[in-house]
């Protein structure tokens, strides 16, 4: 069944109602924050998000785009926000332990990427980039990682990358607190300008991690 709202819509089996409402709940207390950090009066266009019910039919979804793996519960690479559910999540590689407070940061950081994706969808070699920045802006957090990749495996082998969203999310931390937002947005709008900076910034974080900053 789906739900229409305002700006989304929400698609979900009988039994997903109450997740249903929390993912509701999450977008329509925090949209407006995380628009405002992209500079977007809102979404172009009325989001649909797709609550999927078992493993078999998200993971059927995601190979239409991509090779599945067994940790991934979440992705907007057809433009919509789709999530397996709660439950589900709990018996993927590595979120056995979920929580609802977990999910909610799941949500709003699929909603973070579709920010993203409508100033530039472009995230060939920046991966890692929209990661940072779905990380930090859904309060997702990841246990403490040395930064000891270089610039070719973040930008050309992120995927397999030990510890990439650890990794990411410590980058994104970085630079959020050390770079004015306008170079942020300057990297959301030109990935090819992040692309020829990513080796100064994978130093200086490196250095300010040394240093204790």
């Amino acid at each position: 069944m789906t739900i229409q709202y305002k700006n989304f819509s929400i698609t979900f089996s009988p039994e997903g109602k109450a997740l249903a409402e929390l993912v509701s709940r999450t977008l329509g207390e925090n949209m407006s924050r995380i628009t405002a950090f992209f500079g977007l009066d809102g979404i172009d266009h009325c989001q649909k998000i797709i609550l999927y019910p078992t493993a078999e039919e998200y993971k059927a979804h995601t190979e239409k785009f991509t090779e599945y793996y067994s940790w991934m519960i979440g992705d907007t690479y057809d433009g919509n926000i789709n999530l397996l559910s709660l439950d589900r999540c709990r018996e993927a590689q590595g979120h056995e332990n979920m929580t609802d407070e977990d999910y909610i940061k799941l949500i709003l950081h699929e909603f973070t990427h579709i920010c993203q994706q409508q100033i530039n969808p472009n995230a060939n070699g920046v991966i890692w980039f929209w990661e940072a920045l779905a990380q930090n802006l859904s309060g997702q957090t990841n246990a403490d990682i040395e930064l000891t990749c270089t610039p070719k495996e973040l930008s050309e082998d992120y995927i397999n990358l030990p510890g990439n969203y650890a990794i990411s999310c410590k980058l994104g931390r970085y630079m959020l607190q050390s770079f004015p937002h306008e170079r942020i947005m300057e990297y959301v709008r030109y990935p090819e300008k992040l692309m020829e900076d990513t080796p100064t910034i994978l130093s200086e974080a490196r250095n300010s991690e040394r240093s204790g900053k």
